[in-house]
């Protein structure tokens, strides 16, 4: 009598193995895009510096709150964003403070005065800190299924 083989189970599925090539290289645009708007925003910021001076009538002193604001917000959210991606989900973290994000640099334009500039942002280094750390290497590693999420492709320039 032959002995019964053995049952193996499947492996467990990754829903990143479920991904399209299309949807792979989407969610890798939008972390790109996200990238090239944190960018933009900070340089445009460092730039207008002088023209915020001028314009709201404050002191060097004064204006580098703009700065040290977007500072500081960066040191106390980043820590609780693994927490925040374990209640929402990467998805909907991005998707929250990607649009969070772009109200507050909005808003940041129309400023009328230096306390609600710096508020905003404050709000905006907030918003940026929650959707860029928990998700650019690993939404990218896992849509990619790298072996690691330290891999140079294919966010590699953008992480």
């Amino acid at each position: 009598m032959a002995e019964p083989k053995p049952v193996t189970l499947p492996e467990p599925v990754h829903p990143s193995i479920a991904l399209h090539a299309a949807r792979k290289w989407a969610i890798t645009g939008s972390v790109m895009r996200v990238t090239i708007m944190q960018i933009l925003d900070t340089s445009i910021t460092n730039v207008a510096l002088p023209h915020m001076q001028g314009t709201l009538s404050t002191s060097v002193e004064e204006t580098s709150w703009v700065i040290t604001s977007y500072l500081a917000a960066n040191a106390i959210v980043i820590p609780a964003t693994g927490w925040l991606t374990g209640m929402l989900g990467r998805r909907r973290l991005f998707l929250v403070c990607t649009s969070l994000f772009t109200i507050s640099s909005f808003l940041s334009g129309l400023a009328p005065n230096l306390g609600f500039l710096v508020a905003m942002r404050a709000c905006c280094r907030a918003w940026a800190a929650g959707r860029w750390s928990p998700w650019r290497r690993p939404g990218c590693g896992r849509s990619f299924r790298c072996a690691s999420v330290v891999s140079p492709w294919p966010c590699g320039a953008w992480a």
